[in-house]
């Protein structure tokens, strides 16, 4: 008769700590255009957004510049436990893209 053996390891990696983690600063350039209006788009970013924002601490801001029509910065850097205000953000408008005066616009 054989004798079987098995074994298993298993690892599992320590998450960094964020005590010494700074205050992070995001930007994000968002695309508002009428092709982004469909359920896998937009939609799919601000449930993102939502998931995003519980991850993140009160001591990091979020700004949000959106194209489309016009371009412009519709958040200004704002607390990420401001997380209404964020959400708020991102209302969809316009269909042409203008990309370059988005980031031009946020003064970031």
């Amino acid at each position: 008769m054989q004798r079987r053996s098995s074994s298993e390891l298993r690892y599992k990696a320590r998450c960094p700590k964020q005590i010494n983690v700074p205050p992070l600063n995001l930007l994000f350039l968002i695309d508002t255009s009428g092709s982004m209006d469909q359920p896998d788009k937009l939609p799919l970013l601000k449930q993102s957004f939502r998931l995003m924002l519980g991850q993140l601490r009160a001591t990091d801001k979020i700004a949000i510049a959106t194209y489309a029509d016009n371009a412009g910065q519709v958040l200004e850097p704002t607390s990420a436990a401001e997380k209404t205000s964020i959400l708020g953000a991102l209302a969809p408008a316009g269909r042409r893209i203008h990309a370059l005066a988005g980031w031009v616009t946020t003064g970031l």
